[in-house]
């Protein structure tokens, strides 16, 4: 079984016109949710669904209760979670303290066993679909036409509908 890639074009911070190399950036074939993961180890286990579901919601609480303590957590074979921290912006030393030291992420570090084993990942280029491009009319007909048969103009139906950007939609 493969995964997928895309080749990116590299933006240009200069703007001076000049093409960067392009880039590949990882394509996910979709989200695998706790439920389907559920399913898959007991599908070769003999472990029910309770108990892999109450095995990862005691993981989830023991991550939370040991790295708010201050602990590193290290699972074998996995790898290894930290935390990641921010204050602001300080020149001087003694305003730094724990009245504004907050968690900014948890850092996941994979063991040296689980990248090699993904690394031996096959890639396969993903299919490029062809961006329709619509005019200015097209659109505006596009538009017309939802909004004869629905009353209330919701986000995700436009967008779809009318191939506006969100972003002019929500400045409209």
């Amino acid at each position: 079984m493969a995964a997928y890639f895309k080749i990116v074009e590299t933006p240009n911070p200069e703007k001076d016109g000049k093409q960067l190399p392009y880039h590949v950036r990882f394509s996910s074939k979709g989200t695998l949710r706790t439920q389907e993961l559920i399913e898959e180890i007991t599908y070769g286990t003999t472990f029910t669904e309770a108990d892999v579901y109450g095995m990862l919601s005691l993981l989830n609480y023991m991550l939370s209760r040991k790295l708010s303590a201050g602990y590193n957590v290290e699972l074998e074979g996995i790898g290894m979670f930290t935390l990641s921290l921010r204050c602001p912006p300080e020149t001087d030393r003694k305003k730094i303290g724990s009245h504004n030291v907050t968690v900014r992420n948890i850092k996941f570090r994979p063991a040296k066993g689980l990248l090699d084993k993904v690394s031996a990942t096959t890639f396969r280029r993903r299919p490029e679909r062809k961006k329709k491009s619509f005019t200015f009319e097209q659109r505006k007909a596009f538009l017309l036409a939802y909004l004869a048969k629905h009353f209330l103009l919701r986000l995700r139906p436009t967008v779809n509908v009318t191939i506006f950007p969100k972003q002019l939609l929500r400045r409209s």
